[in-house]
């Protein structure tokens, strides 16, 4: 473990990347939170309506932006099941791929004045099927006051962080 001063604790950390980790889901279930229609996709899949705060691609890619770089927060847009009825922007319900956002342990790898690599588990040691290490990529601004995720390993294989067909994030845009 690399001991450098921190302008961060630990605890921090943990609670950055868990909130980072957490932020798909949020949206995606603040459309069950409001849900009180029985909605269908044309294709019959049952949906929800986002609440008003995220009603805009732009509003949710914010919201994203509080944590990630800019690649991921709009793969992670892209990668919402978005259904848009009457100009309204609903979420297509489904249960997506268990797995547990908390970061229970942390390790620094490595840290500059404007980076930082950790390694991270997410979940428990002991719940093998859901718990995975992580490594991360900050980037830190010159204050240190804000980071952003900027390399996550792993992205290939979770649904989250998928490359987008094409720029579906642009395409849709005009929809707005």
């Amino acid at each position: 473990m690399v001991k450098v001063a921190l302008r961060y604790s630990t605890k921090q950390l943990k609670s950055f990347i868990t909130a980072a980790e957490t932020a798909w889901l949020h949206v995606f279930d603040s459309g069950k939170e409001i849900d009180g229609s029985d909605e269908w996709t044309d294709e019959g899949v049952p949906m929800a309506l986002l609440p008003p705060r995220f009603q805009s691609k732009r509003s949710i890619y914010l919201y994203f932006r509080r944590w990630w770089s800019a690649q991921y927060a709009r793969r992670m847009v892209c990668n919402m099941p978005f259904y848009i009825r009457n100009g309204k922007r609903y979420v297509k319900l489904y249960d997506p791929p268990v797995f547990d956002p908390t970061a229970t342990e942390l390790e620094i790898l490595k840290q500059t004045d404007r980076v930082l690599w950790l390694r991270v588990r997410l979940g428990k040691k002991e719940d093998e099927d859901i718990s995975e290490v992580v490594r991360y990529r900050l980037a830190l601004t010159e204050a240190g006051r804000k980071m952003t995720i900027t390399l996550r390993s792993g992205a290939a294989q979770d649904f989250r962080y998928q490359p987008c067909e094409g720029d579906r994030f642009a395409e849709e845009a005009h929809e707005e």
